[in-house]
């Protein structure tokens, strides 16, 4: 897709003291630029400059200042980078463009060593490089928070599920009691209408009814009681009942897991050590460049080594550090007249050392993904275990108090049965000395009514927990909707990585296709990436190479066997790959390229056509001769 221009404004640079550029102020506009002239004319050393002030690492301090600066002032806002010498090292500080350094120095900053450049050239990991801007762990912690939220959705969709279940036996119960209640009015109508018949005058049969009425009512309240404390003491055994169970499955799911979980400290002392290995690696990597490049830059120009190297002691020093491992060589570095053999002999063991100091640090990039990855198996058992041990807890004190309650309600009881016994007893008293028919018809009018009263008592209670329960079931469907949104968001969490993945072979595969096709390689049919996943679940690149012969013959070929420009070709794309991938132009609108000179002229201009549809500015170190065959309207810089 190509960028859109006009959204960005002119971008004005300025450079003090970095690479081999004393002073130098700059303008680009959207677009393409071209930094045109001659090796060790600092265009190189400008490029580096502005990836500085962009947010990179790629900037180098003068050798003989002690301070520099990078400015950049882009759409209405001010950019700083500083650089100081202190103990033999420089201190970087200030705020760049974008704090996502690592993003931007792999897909933006196409300098020769540019690590993607290089990784595709020479069919290293793919995979890992284009998905290390891919904060795995984050995405790994939100997939479990996802998953808790998900789980305690379920339980709680079961629950209410449970309670549906109740809601037939419910009704049934309400239906009894509707029929008990309309034959225990039957009744009482029946009772009082005898009642009425009989003669109530009697002033001794009005004491007796008295008495027996507030014995037999006291008796009620005590059996009313003596039913609710039993109907709690049923409640409680049946918690203790399921608590006992829940606290069997944890205590087995405890004795599953792992007695103890390794600490975590351990692992971040180890991720210390290979982080700060890294740090060290990057730290040679960049240095062990820069002399490199100043060496190669010193066999155009003999004199400008002279005025570079005045002071020399402290270049000295560096070479020495370098090459520590190295068989020492005579060059000059010292100041001295040496063979240009014995240089290009000296580069050549510096970029051995290098590219061995690349691939240490892959290694030490590898084992620092093994170390976050156990580390997040570590905190996820850990976290099991917490949550169970927490469980375990909460059940066992709960089992505690519903124990206890059960005891003290057991003691009630005792108390509220002997209390109804002794009412029982009054009552039979009564009925012992005074057998009046009008007491007796008294006393059954009571019991009906009180049978009455406990019937309607418990249809209201049945009712209201059909009320609540149908209530509950009605939550089921946005609950439902809730867990099937976790489900949405877990597969897009576990998709992303994936998306990212294909995403990035597809573009890939496809800006080769065009770019092959643009640049007309004759002999290559395609190069592609294919996406592999293992037994595991993981993924990998593999590269193909596909050519084509005169006679129409397909073959499929190696890395090796490519010419220098088809490499750096496929170097170029798989940077871009990345760069669209990971939309780098939201973080960083400029991306830099140098070092093309391995390319003829004609693809160049080809290249840049193509890459400006991509890139909003893009900044391009060219010789002279490259320069010339490029579109007239492109702005060309010759002054650094």
């Amino acid at each position: 897709m190509k960028q859109s221009q006009e959204a960005h404004s002119i971008a004005h640079v300025g450079v003090r003291n970095i690479g081999g550029i004393e002073h130098a102020e700059l303008s680009f506009e959207p677009g393409v630029t071209i930094l045109e002239g001659r090796n060790a004319t600092n265009r190189t050393s400008f490029l580096r400059a502005l990836a500085g002030a962009l947010g990179g690492d790629e900037a180098n301090l003068k050798g003989d200042a002690t301070e520099g600066d990078v400015t950049l002032e882009l759409d209405g806002d001010s950019f700083r980078r500083t650089y100081e010498r202190a103990n033999r090292t420089v201190i970087t500080d200030g705020n760049p463009y974008t704090d996502d350094a690592e993003v931007a120095s792999l897909f933006a900053f196409l300098f020769e060593t540019n690590e993607a450049r290089q990784t595709a050239t020479r069919n290293e990991d793919l995979h890992e490089l284009i998905m290390r801007p891919v904060d795995t762990d984050v995405i790994d912690r939100e997939i479990r928070e996802v998953q808790a939220e998900k789980q305690r959705l379920s339980e709680t969709i079961t629950s209410l599920e449970a309670k549906k279940q109740e809601v037939p036996k419910l009704e049934e119960r309400r239906h009894t009691l509707t029929e008990t209640i309309e034959e225990q009015k039957r009744a009482v109508d029946a009772k009082t209408a005898k009642l009425e018949e009989q003669n109530l005058n009697v002033e001794q049969s009005k004491s007796r009814q008295s008495e027996q009425e507030q014995l037999l009512s006291e008796l009620h309240d005590a059996q009313a009681k003596l039913e609710t404390v039993r109907g709690r003491i049923t409640t409680e055994r049946d918690s203790i009942d399921a608590l006992e169970t829940e606290r069997d499955e944890l205590t087995e799911t405890l004795a599953e897991l792992p007695a103890s979980v390794r600490t975590i400290s351990d692992l971040g002392e180890r991720l210390g050590t290979y982080q700060e290995r890294k740090r060290n690696l990057d730290s040679i990597i960049e240095r062990l460049q820069g002399v490199i490049e100043f060496n190669r830059q010193m066999l155009e120009d003999d004199t400008e080594v002279r005025e570079l190297f005045a002071d020399e002691s402290e270049r000295s020093h560096i070479m020495e550090q370098l090459l520590a491992d190295v068989e020492s060589v005579i060059c000059w570095t010292c100041g001295s007249q040496v063979e240009r053999a014995d240089i290009e002999a000296i580069i050549e063991e510096l970029d051995a050392l290098r590219a061995d100091k690349v691939n240490e640090r892959m290694e030490v990039v590898g084992e620092i993904e093994a170390v976050k990855a156990e580390r997040t198996e570590i905190e996820r058992k850990q976290q099991e275990r917490d949550q169970t041990e927490h469980r375990l807890s909460r059940a066992t004190q709960e089992l505690k108090r519903r124990r206890e309650t059960v005891a003290d309600l057991e003691a009630t009881r005792e108390d509220v049965e002997e209390t109804v016994e002794t009412y029982k007893a009054q009552v039979a008293e009564l009925e012992r000395e005074d057998r009046d028919e009008v007491l007796a018809l008294h006393q059954a009018a009571i019991e009906a009514e009180f049978e009455l009263e406990t019937a309607q008592s418990d249809l209201e209670a049945v009712e209201a927990k059909i009320e609540d329960i149908e209530e509950a079931i009605e939550r089921i469907p946005t609950l439902e909707r809730e867990r099937a949104e976790c489900q949405s968001r877990l597969e897009a969490l576990r998709s992303r990585i994936d998306d990212i993945e294909r995403e990035a072979v597809e573009t890939f595969n496809e800006e080769m296709e065009r770019v092959i096709r643009i640049l007309d390689y004759e002999n290559i049919d395609r190069i592609w990436i294919e996406r592999l996943t293992n037994t595991r679940g993981e993924s990998s690149f593999e590269l193909h190479i596909v050519r084509q012969t005169a006679s129409g013959t397909v073959y499929e070929d190696t890395v090796s066997h490519l010419s220098e420009s088809e490499r750096e070709v496929m170097g170029l794309v798989f940077a871009l790959a990345g760069y669209l991938t990971h939309d780098v132009h939201e973080s960083v609108p400029f991306m830099l390229l140098d070092s093309l000179e391995a390319l003829d002229a004609n693809r160049i201009a080809k290249l840049v056509a193509y890459f400006e549809e991509h890139v909003p500015y893009l900044v391009i170190a060219l010789l002279p001769e490259d320069s010339q065959v490029l579109a007239d309207d492109y702005r060309r810089i010759t002054a650094f």
